[in-house]
């Protein structure tokens, strides 16, 4: 193995078993005079747990202008430092494309340290084919907006990969159940690789809102959802989505107004 100074590395961790991390991605965090993390409290169990003893710099969307700042000027002085996230792959649903972007700005070079990553994770070992998906990040917090989201996803044809929190959980898959067909599939994980990681799946048309009550722990942490891609031999569903959305809009006049902007297409959120 070998390291290089004046580099930008950009480091997969684990996502929840620590013996998951590679022998390269351990190396060089011990070369590296900077590890910048979102989170100092959540990456130090980590850091304590390999001995690293680099400085600890802190990356987020408040403090990102004027830390990559001084992050370029340390790197093209001869320093290396290294982005990693509090799990899994930096820049998925993490902070840090600002830095990426200055580096390659200033003609650093970036150089990626693969690891671990929940979407690929969860794809692995997903109870339906997953040939083809689209990776969404976090819903909208807001149910409207979620609502909307989810309109537009209706005839999506690859599967789709959510991340949620435990406590919007609950909603979500009412939405699903209102939105989608009912014969579309939906696979949850939680904590995956770590003791108690736990994972289930159903068709919509069995989803119960009882169940969910029934497992208080699924309000708690962040889970990953996937929902199977559209099938065309549903497309008989489209006027019953097309009468829950205006029956939506009847209901919520905040809703009928956003319909009605100008930036809004309707003909995004019902048809191909």
């Amino acid at each position: 193995m070998y390291f290089l100074k004046g580099i930008l590395y950009v480091v997969g961790c684990p996502i929840g078993n620590f013996f998951d991390f590679s022998n390269r991605a351990i190396f060089i965090l011990k070369k590296v005079d900077f590890i910048i993390a979102e989170d100092s409290r959540k990456i130090g169990f980590l850091i304590s747990f390999f001995k690293f003893k680099n400085k600890i710099l802190v990356l987020n969307v408040e403090n990102e202008t004027n830390v990559c700042s001084d992050l370029i000027k340390y790197i093209k002085n001869g320093f290396s430092a290294a982005l990693v996230s509090d799990s899994g792959t930096p820049c998925v649903s993490d902070p840090g494309q600002f830095l990426i972007n200055s580096a390659y700005s200033n003609n650093i070079k970036v150089v990626a340290i693969p690891g671990s990553s929940v979407v690929s994770t969860v794809v692995s070992i997903c109870s339906f084919n997953v040939n083809r998906f689209i990776f969404e990040g976090f819903l909208p917090k807001k149910k409207i907006y979620k609502e909307i989201f989810l309109f537009k996803l209706i005839y999506e044809c690859r599967t789709c990969i959510f991340f949620e929190s435990g406590s919007r959980l609950l909603e979500t898959l009412i939405l699903f159940k209102s939105i989608f067909d009912s014969e579309r599939l939906v696979f949850i994980a939680k904590d995956l690789t770590k003791k108690f990681e736990f994972i289930f799946y159903f068709k919509l048309s069995e989803f119960t809102v009882e169940f969910f009550e029934s497992n208080n722990f699924l309000d708690k942490g962040e889970f990953v959802i996937l929902l199977s891609s559209f099938d065309s031999n549903s497309l008989i569903n489209k006027n019953n989505n097309c009468s829950f959305l205006f029956k939506l809009l009847n209901n919520d006049s905040f809703l009928l107004n956003i319909v009605l902007s100008s930036s809004f297409n309707v003909s995004n959120y019902l048809f191909f």
